[in-house]
């Protein structure tokens, strides 16, 4: 197998191969009856890293490395201390569902053990794939999701006026499932 580089301002490399197409010197295709046409095969050329695009790469690479340690030094979630939206105490009811769907009362983490901190960005609105409707919630409901993605198994679509398991759901703006 032999290679030939050319340069210029879209570089690409030629290899030649035993089982190739043919071209001629400006990459155009041709039959093999042609003496002046060649077998090869394009790969693609190797482009110079640029320089914006090492320091984008370092730069994402050193966010991670200070989020993982921040996220290391998060105590761990204590799931007993719960609460309804509005801080009083979870009662027995509060899955009752009302006539748009929604339950009587959601269950959060008290607002002090939300405050240790997060494993997760603050995100408040969230799509619900099978219809591709935006949902938004509450800052508590937010913040629980964000110090404990596993806390809930469902959420609530306003669209659909139903609540669904969260891997029918994305955060809006990204691709991310909800509650991982």
């Amino acid at each position: 197998m032999s290679e030939i580089r050319m340069g210029g301002r879209n570089p690409i490399t030629l290899v030649a191969h035993d089982e190739l197409q043919f071209f001629d010197a400006r990459g155009s295709a041709a039959p093999p009856d042609d003496s002046m046409w060649f077998p090869v095969r394009i790969v693609e050329a190797e482009k110079p890293e640029n320089p914006h695009e090492k320091e984008d790469r370092e730069r994402r690479e050193r966010v991670v490395q200070e989020l993982t340690h921040a996220m290391e030094k998060v105590p761990p979630v204590d799931r007993t201390q719960r609460v309804l939206t509005d801080g009083s105490p979870v009662t027995e009811d509060h899955r009752e569902i009302k006539s748009n769907g929604m339950q009587k009362a959601y269950v959060v983490l008290s607002a002090e053990e939300r405050a240790k901190g997060f494993v997760r960005p603050v995100r408040q609105s969230y799509v619900h794939k099978t219809c591709g409707v935006v949902t938004h919630m509450g800052l508590a409901l937010a913040e629980t999701y964000a110090r404990d993605p596993g806390f809930y198994s469902g959420t609530f679509c306003v669209s659909c006026k139903a609540h669904f398991p969260l891997d029918q759901f994305t955060w809006d703006g990204t691709d991310e499932v909800l509650g991982t």
